[in-house]
C-alpha cells in the first residue's frame, strides 16, 4: 500500500509545482531535455531504472527511488519529458504515473499519443515526446480531454492550449516565470548539441522560480531540481545530472547494452 502510495502521490498532493522539458530539432540530432522538480525531501534519493518490458522493448528512465519510470528513452528511438498538470476534472481513477510510464514504453509518437490518451485516468499531464528523425509534439491532458501541439518547443507546468488553458484557471507565477524565461532562451540560441542542452537547464534567471530551481535546502517540502536528463534520439544517447545541473556534472548513462544502437 505504501508504494502504491508513492506512485499516486500526484492524486494526494495535487498542489506541488514540478519540472521544465523541451525538446529541439536540428539537421543531425533530436534532442529532449528535462529537469525533474520535486520535493527537496527526496534529493539523494535519485536512481537509474532499466527495464526490459514483456514485448522487448528496453527502458532507461532516471526516476525518484520507489516511483515508476516517467521520464527517459526506449529502444523504438522515442523520449518522453512529463510535466505536471491540474484541471478541473481531476477525478478518481489511473493515477498519472502509470499512464506516464505506459506512454514511454510507446514504439511511435502516435502510440504514445494514444497511451497518454488512456481512458480512465485520474489526472492529465504534458506528455512532451520526441523520436528519432526530428518528430516531436507535446500533448497535454486532463482527465477526460486532450490537446496536441505538434513541432519542437518548452514546457512547464500550465496548459499552453488555449481551450484547456481558459478551463484549468490561471497557472501559478513559477510556472509562468519557468515558461516564459524558457521561450525566450529558445528563441534566442535553441541549443543545437547535448551540452546547449544541458546549459539551457542550468538557468538562473526566470523569477520568481528558475528553470534550475534550487528552493530551500532546509525545507523537505520545497520545490528543487532533484536531477536533470539530457537524450539524443539519433543515437540514443542520454545524460544525466543527479543533482542541480548547475553544481552536478552530467554523466553519460551507457546504454550500449541496454538501449542497442542498432535498435535504434
Amino acid at each position: 500500500m505504501e508504494l502504491w502510495a508513492v506512485n499516486a502521490f500526484e492524486e494526494l498532493e495535487p498542489a506541488l509545482e514540478r519540472c521544465t522539458t523541451f525538446t529541439a530539432v536540428t539537421p543531425g540530432a533530436t534532442i529532449l531535455a528535462h529537469n525533474e522538480q520535486w520535493l527537496a525531501g527526496d534529493v539523494g534519493n535519485v536512481a537509474l531504472v532499466i527495464e526490459l518490458c514483456e514485448d522487448g522493448t528496453q527502458i532507461a528512465s532516471p526516476t525518484i527511488a520507489c516511483c515508476l519510470p516517467a521520464v527517459g528513452l526506449n529502444s523504438a528511438g522515442v523520449a518522453q519529458g512529463i510535466d505536471s498538470l491540474t484541471a478541473p476534472d481531476d477525478r478518481l481513477g489511473v493515477p498519472r504515473v502509470l499512464v506516464s510510464r505506459h506512454a514511454l514504453a510507446a514504439s511511435t509518437l502516435d502510440d504514445a499519443l494514444a497511451r497518454a490518451s488512456l481512458p480512465g485516468r485520474a489526472g492529465g499531464y504534458a506528455h512532451v515526446l520526441a523520436c528519432r528523425g526530428g518528430e516531436t509534439l507535446t500533448v497535454e491532458t486532463t482527465a477526460t480531454e486532450r490537446a496536441v501541439r505538434p513541432g519542437p518547443g518548452g514546457h512547464t507546468n500550465h496548459y499552453l492550449d488555449p481551450t484547456l488553458a481558459a478551463r484549468a484557471g490561471r497557472p501559478s507565477e513559477g510556472s509562468l516565470a519557468r515558461q516564459g524565461r524558457l521561450a525566450e532562451l529558445l528563441r534566442e540560441c535553441p541549443p543545437a548539441t547535448p551540452e546547449q542542452a544541458m546549459e539551457l537547464l542550468r538557468d538562473h534567471a526566470a523569477g520568481p522560480q528558475a528553470i534550475c530551481e534550487h528552493g530551500s535546502p532546509r525545507d523537505a517540502e520545497a520545490s528543487v531540481v532533484l536531477f536533470s536528463m539530457v537524450c539524443e534520439l539519433e543515437q540514443g544517447r542520454m545524460w544525466v545530472a543527479p543533482g542541480h545541473p548547475c553544481e552536478t556534472p552530467y554523466e553519460e548513462v551507457d546504454l550500449s547494452d541496454v538501449v542497442e544502437p542498432a535498435a535504434l
